[in-house]
């Protein structure tokens, strides 16, 4: 059964993919300097990327959530390492200096959050948001990190099999995070300098396939993860 992140997931990442369907309808390939064609080629790599950045944030949520509602069946001291230590870091670490976006700013104004984050790191329990800051950067680094501490190190070794299951070609042993941070990259371009003329329509295209890839092979482990802790022992093959 699909994650709720996962059916968010889709929804988020068609908007891109409507966007390439109407550039290929209405314009050749290679793009000429068609200010329209451009935009649909540049909307479409932007869009990706926040589908991929709203996956994010929202599974690791997500499983977090699980986790923190099932503490009595699964006690604190049982959970992974990196979820009760990394967790209570992360929370006092987002009271403290607050949401990226949005949020009471100063001392003052951030101190009942930081106290609420102290009661919730003493009373052992778990604070979903901040586990799922991408820092607006869903770069390979980010995943890495965010899958780390929930508990699954090396993350894109652990998805490999699935992702090659559905990719149905060889490639690198980096191609992950290589292709994922070529698709970032290509977003922060497009989004900070209005750079669209030099993306091409087979880029666009198998970035789509890709993340797709990617996305229900992260949603996958994740699945099998919590219901392995909730089990009572931690998945990490």
């Amino acid at each position: 059964m699909a994650s709720p992140a996962l059916l968010q997931f889709g929804s988020a990442i068609a908007l891109a993919q409507r966007l390439l369907a109407l550039e290929e309808k209405q314009f050749a390939d290679p793009l000429l300097a068609d200010e329209t064609a451009a935009a649909l080629r540049g909307g479409a790599a932007v869009l990706m990327v926040a589908a991929l950045e709203l996956f994010l944030k929202n599974r690791l949520i997500e499983c977090v959530e699980k986790l923190d509602g099932d503490l009595a069946s699964v006690p604190f001291d049982q959970l992974p390492e990196p979820i009760r230590v990394k967790g209570a870091v992360l929370s006092l670490e987002r009271a403290i200096h607050g949401p990226r976006y949005g949020g009471p700013k100063g001392d003052v104004a951030r101190h009942p959050d930081v106290v609420a984050a102290a009661k919730r790191v003493a009373a052992q329990r778990l604070d979903p948001a901040a586990f799922g800051d991408t820092k607006s950067n869903p770069g390979p680094d980010t995943v890495r990190e965010m899958f780390k501490n929930v508990g699954l190190p090396d993350i894109f070794a652990l998805i490999r099999p699935e992702f090659d299951a559905t990719w149905k070609k060889p490639e690198a042993t980096e191609f992950l995070a290589d292709k994922l941070d070529e698709i970032v990259k290509r977003r922060h371009r497009v989004a900070h300098s209005a750079d669209a003329l030099s993306v091409s329509r087979h880029d666009l295209t198998e970035a789509n396939r890709f993340l797709v890839a990617l996305v229900q092979a992260l949603d996958s482990k994740l699945e099998l993860h919590v219901a392995a802790v909730r089990a009572g022992y931690t998945f990490t093959g």
